[in-house]
């Protein structure tokens, strides 16, 4: 979760921790 918030720009690893997060926070990551 912490890993998100410091690498918001790494959508890959903001999928692995948690796109769900990921997803609310940068949508444009996500698809």
């Amino acid at each position: 979760m912490r890993a998100v918030r410091l690498l918001p720009q790494n959508s890959a690893g903001a999928k692995k921790l948690g796109g769900s997060r990921a997803a609310r926070k940068r949508p444009i990551g996500v698809g």
